[in-house]
This record gives C-alpha cells, sequence and structure tokens, in this order.
C-alpha cells in the first residue's frame, strides 16, 4: 500500500489511466472512484472528476438501478370486502382470511438493466431483473410475514 494520501491518489489515478488506455472504461472509472477518496485539494478533486467524465462517457455499458418503498392496502391482491356475491342469485360466500386484503409495506428494487449505449445514443437493453419482496403486518397478532416474488 502507498504510505501517504499523495501517493495513494497518484496511484489510483495511473491505475485508472492504464485501464482506460486499454479500453477497460468501467475498471478505469472504478479506480478514478478509489483515487477521489485520497484527493486533498480541490483541483485535484476536479482533476479526478474530469477523468472520471471521461471514462464513464467512453463506456460502452451503464447499469440502471431502482429501488422503492411504499405502504399498500392491498399487498396479497386480496378481496377488498372478503365477500364474494353471485348477482341474481341471493348467495354470497366469505372468504378465508388469506384471501382478505392485507395492508402492509412494499419492497421493491434492485431493477438492474445493463444498457449498451449505440453510436446514436440510443439504449440497448440486454436483460431486466426485478426482485420484489412484500411484508404484511398483521394487526391482532403484531407479526410480521415476507414473501418474495419474482418478476
Amino acid at each position: 500500500a502507498a504510505p501517504t494520501e499523495e501517493n495513494r491518489l497518484q496511484s489510483a489515478r495511473l491505475a485508472a489511466g492504464a485501464r482506460f488506455q486499454m479500453q477497460q472504461y468501467g475498471r478505469s472509472e472504478l479506480w478514478l472512484r478509489r483515487a477521489a477518496n485520497h484527493t486533498q485539494t480541490d483541483d485535484e478533486a476536479e482533476a479526478v472528476v474530469r477523468e472520471y467524465i471521461r471514462a464513464a462517457s467512453a463506456n460502452p455499458l451503464s447499469v440502471a438501478v431502482s429501488a422503492s418503498v411504499a405502504p399498500s392496502d392491498n399487498i396479497n391482491n386480496g378481496s377488498e370486502n372478503g365477500v364474494i356475491t353471485l348477482e341474481g342469485i341471493d348467495l354470497v360466500f366469505e372468504l378465508p382470511e388469506n384471501r382478505v386484503a392485507l395492508s402492509g409495506i412494499e419492497y421493491s428494487g434492485s431493477s438492474m438493466t445493463p444498457v449498451a449505449k449505440a453510436a446514436s445514443s440510443s439504449r440497448i437493453s440486454f436483460f431486466n431483473a426485478t426482485i420484489s419482496d412484500r411484508s404484511t403486518v398483521s394487526g391482532a397478532s403484531g407479526l410480521m410475514t415476507a414473501r418474495s416474488e419474482s418478476r
């Protein structure tokens, strides 16, 4: 390891420059992020930022990640009123407890989309994976249950 912050900064920038020359732009960005941790002046920080922007704009791949946490009044997609009524027939069916709408908090995220930047600045998506977790809190017992869904 480099003994001083100055040496660490120079080493990280040197590694980033070498990776950039080898057209390994993602690795260059990683080294520049490391270099940013060792800047001591505004001029050094600005130079690292300029180099990072150059590497990021040269990189043909990018990754978009999103996440959300939101309350829901129907987390399990259950029935709103807990009964099924057949029109025209005077029959009412009461649904089991696990078919009634439950409120809770929905966690969704880690939607990663690697995107290739085409020359015409259009975006080409290779794959899209979404992970979604829904958690419900039972009012009577206060126990938390979780269910995962892959979409």
